[in-house]
């Protein structure tokens, strides 16, 4: 496939992955976005330990149904698009930069979420470390102020 052929594909999955996220409803999201809690929880859970605090109640969710909750909303909302993987570069950029989480794009955590999924296939437990040290938390969190931008523009 030359370059300009690369190029117009993923052109292409990109305008189409645009199209998608404009047809998810605010109820389809709010599966996701009621995550928000367990993750956050699962976040703080070395701290609340630290200061003799009880884990909450929604520490009782083992990281494996935890994970498998997130791919499984990930999947059910689209939100792990077939993308040509030159899309890992700029995602794997954005990551070296350390750019937080909340300065990405819609389509860029998208991306993230994508290259983050199809890692977890290879080498189960990518979206367990990323809930652990917060990232999806913060990714998560991120999307709902995208969406929320987005429902607001129509």
């Amino acid at each position: 496939m030359s370059a300009n052929d690369q190029e117009k594909r993923e052109k292409e999955a990109l305008e189409d992955l645009s199209r998608h996220l404009h047809t998810i409803s605010m109820a389809q999201w709010a599966g996701l976005f009621e995550l928000l809690p367990v993750l956050r929880d699962y976040t703080n859970l070395e701290e609340q330990l630290a200061n003799g605090q009880e884990p909450s109640k929604q520490k009782q969710w083992s990281k494996r149904s935890l994970e498998r909750a997130i791919e499984n909303q990930f999947y059910s909302l689209g939100l792990v698009p077939s993308l040509p993987m030159s899309y890992a570069t700029e995602v794997i950029s954005l990551w070296k930069k350390k750019v937080p989480y909340d300065k990405f794009t819609f389509v860029e955590l998208i991306k993230a979420i994508t290259l983050i999924v199809r890692a977890n296939h290879h080498d189960t437990g990518s979206i367990t470390f990323r809930f652990e040290n917060g990232e999806m938390f913060q990714i998560i969190k991120a999307l709902q102020k995208h969406v929320a931008m987005m429902m607001r523009r129509g």
